[in-house]
């Protein structure tokens, strides 16, 4: 007990040692009192990861006895289909901070890392059939679909503070390391004077490290740029505003795997069907009929290049700061993420509310709409200048209601080291 007392003695007298006066702040060259803020350099690393769904809970998977009830399983997924969606990011990087240049002061960042996501949907048609039969409905179609892409990126950072005026830009080269671009397999089932069954179309993947001879391909790079920028309004409202991932050079990639469903000829199971199979009601009373089987097959060409670019992003946010400090700051903001590669924007939202201690303890939590996934998080940063410890958690789905249910997990974890 008196060893665990002296610990706690000896941090709590050490950690003055760590604080120090900050620099101004943007808030009409007001100052912070003291402050944990590294202000020198820093080396971090940040890794993270996510996963979710439309259909399974963590409490579904947690029971002793799983029940499968199709009919449940058909009443809770939405109309759009079961969605499953997959997120990574790493980035390692290095600060400079705080150098002058005549009367001002500058950062300076090199960074290296790998983030993106990939989408992988079933249509409901499929989970109706399975369920409910032809009873109520005759035909079904839809595509099974997947889109997505995970890119490793390296660049510096360069930003400085004019006044109230903060401005920053970053450019980049980048690499895919999988892109899909949104493409998909079409089924179509017909029972209406008989069964007609069909399938076609594929899904396409670009990556170096999918081969036909398991050689690794050459990288192939592309470039972009971001300009980021924040105003102290008020002393308790900053705005600011970023647009990422301005496409300059595209990534040019031309070696692919096709991943395609095809259906085998039950007369002949080395071939296969192309322009699909029908059964006739009377097949049924005349013989048992032949169902043709399905399979997953791969493929590798080359067709026409492709050109690559990384989603191009837009936010707008304010921080309403009613203390006139940093101590608590909500963020709302509001933005636009533009797929430039399959010609679709989404419309993103959010709100986070922080609560600053000198930058030696920081909590956070938020939720997010972005790219149509709801995204809630929580996080704690522990500072000690020399060495920080950043953890977060989220709950996501594609759905709001699905994503207060457990149907999806997130975690990051960083680590800052300097002075």
């Amino acid at each position: 007990m008196k060893k665990i007392i002296i610990l706690l003695l000896t941090i709590t007298l050490t950690l003055p040692l760590y604080a120090q006066k900050a620099g101004t702040d943007n808030n009409k060259g007001q100052k912070n009192a003291v402050s944990f803020a590294r202000q020198k350099y820093e080396l971090g690393l940040d890794v993270g990861a996510g996963f979710d769904n439309d259909l399974i809970k963590i409490g579904d998977v947690l029971k002793e006895n799983i029940i499968i009830d199709f009919n449940k399983i058909h009443s809770d997924i939405r109309d759009t289909g079961l969605t499953l969606n997959a997120g990574v990011s790493a980035d390692l990087f290095f600060n400079l901070k705080n150098i002058k240049v005549s009367n001002s002061l500058w950062d300076l960042g090199f960074f290296f890392g790998a983030d993106g996501d990939v989408s992988f949907n079933i249509p409901k048609s499929l989970f109706t059939l399975i369920s409910k039969g032809n009873i109520e409905n005759k035909n079904f179609s839809g595509m099974i679909s997947a889109y997505g892409g995970v890119f490793a990126d390296a660049g510096f950072r360069l930003s400085s503070q004019f006044g109230d005026l903060k401005l920053g830009v970053t450019p980049s080269v980048y690499t895919p390391l999988v892109f899909i671009p949104k493409s998909g397999v079409t089924y179509e089932l017909d029972t209406e004077s008989g069964i007609y069954l069909n399938t076609y179309g594929e899904i396409s993947v670009y990556s170096p490290f999918m081969t036909e001879d398991g050689i690794i391909g050459a990288l192939k790079f592309g470039g972009d740029i971001s300009f980021e920028g924040e105003y102290a309004l008020l002393p308790t409202l900053d705005i600011g505003g970023s647009v990422s991932r301005v496409p300059i050079i595209p990534a040019v990639m031309e070696d692919r795997m096709l991943l395609e469903l095809r259906m085998i000829d039950p007369d002949d199971s080395s071939k296969y069907l192309e322009d699909g199979y029908t059964i006739e009601a009377g097949d049924f009373f005349e013989d048992k009929p032949l169902i043709p089987e399905f399979e997953f097959t791969e493929s590798y060409d080359n067709p026409k290049k492709v050109n690559i670019h990384r989603p191009m992003k837009l936010d707008v946010y304010a921080k309403i700061k009613p203390f006139s400090n940093n101590f608590l700051v909500a963020r709302p903001n509001v933005g636009l993420t533009i797929d430039v590669n399959n010609e679709t924007a989404y419309l993103n939202a959010g709100l986070g509310i922080q609560l600053n201690l000198i930058d030696l303890l920081v909590i956070d939590v938020g939720t997010d709409y972005a790219e149509e996934l709801w995204t809630h998080q929580l996080g704690l940063a522990l500072n000690l200048r020399a060495f920080e410890l950043k953890l977060k958690a989220s709950l996501r789905s594609s759905g709001f209601a699905n994503s207060l249910q457990g149907q999806g997990l997130g975690v990051n974890v960083g680590l800052r080291f300097g002075w």
